[in-house]
């Protein structure tokens, strides 16, 4: 009797085990089910939410384009209208191949404003990424260009004296020919000015 004590105790605490162990896997495949749905609902919430601020972003951006278009094209109809009169200028003092350039330029300058007139900024940002797919050279010379001028116009600007200081503002205003050099005692020397000879 005890030794069948003692096996049944171990069955029965197999069971107990067994028991515990399928309900710990279905625990873990529950868990597992729900951390798969909120990854799921995180991934569509998080998608809706970026495509909502895109959303938000080309809407603003088109907001403010239609607002600035007609300043934009008149801007640019005024370069057309400047090479044309220069043109028609060239032509009256006999430079007709430079005459001529201008003209095609002025006709170039009208396309593009009528094309800024009619099309959307979606319009423009597709007609753009289609040329550079079908000029990736010429993008990315461009695209240097245009950051060789960034950097240009961005480093002059950080060089511009603050005003904050009247001595550094009145220096930096001062041609680089005219500032007074410092003298072997640390003094400021003011440097003598050449004079031309007048007329005799």
């Amino acid at each position: 009797m005890v030794a069948m004590n003692g096996s049944g105790g171990r069955k029965e605490h197999n069971d107990v085990l067994s028991r515990v162990a399928t309900g710990a896997s279905e625990a873990l495949n529950v868990v597992k089910d729900q951390t798969r749905a909120a990854t799921r609902e995180v991934k569509r919430n998080a998608t809706e939410v970026a495509r909502a601020v895109v959303d938000s972003a080309q809407d603003e951006a088109e907001r403010l384009y239609v607002r600035h278009k007609s300043r934009m094209g008149s801007k640019v109809g005024r370069l057309g209208k400047a090479a044309k009169q220069t043109a028609h200028a060239l032509h009256a003092v006999r430079a007709d191949a430079a005459a001529e350039y201008l003209e095609a330029f002025s006709d170039k300058v009208g396309a593009a404003q009528d094309y800024l007139e009619e099309q959307s900024l979606g319009d423009i940002l597709s007609d753009a990424g289609d040329f550079v797919r079908q000029n990736r050279a010429a993008a990315a010379g461009g695209l240097f260009l245009i950051g060789f001028v960034a950097a240009r116009f961005l480093k002059s600007s950080a060089q511009r004296p603050r005003g904050d200081d009247p001595e550094e503002g009145a220096d930096a205003e001062e041609p680089l020919g005219r500032r007074e050099k410092p003298s072997p005692s640390g003094e400021a020397e003011p440097r003598q000015k050449k004079r031309l000879p007048g007329p005799k």
